[in-house]
């Protein structure tokens, strides 16, 4: 099993994603963690994070699957945020 993990793991990549002039940004924009969570799944990508940007970097701060009763799982995804991705 062991080999396994690390196997696949190998053939994918850790990335950040900037949603900014993108397509994905048409697909993902205003959904949730979970609701971005399933569409990239369905593409072979699992998200990791979100780095919400508002346009001042000092109120910038990571999403990291949150529990339904935390205030970041209502966050709807912005056109300048980005993912951490595994693809």
């Amino acid at each position: 099993m062991e080999y396994f993990f690390t196997g696949e793991l190998e053939s994918r990549s850790l990335r950040k994603i900037s949603l900014d002039g993108t397509d994905m940004s048409e697909l993902l924009v205003g959904k949730t963690f979970n609701g971005a969570s399933v569409v990239l799944f369905e593409a072979g990508i699992q998200l990791l994070a979100i780095i919400s940007h508002d346009g001042n970097d000092l109120n910038n701060h990571l999403i990291v699957s949150p529990h339904r009763k935390d205030a970041d799982s209502a966050y709807g995804i912005h056109p300048n945020d980005e993912l951490f991705v595994i693809s």
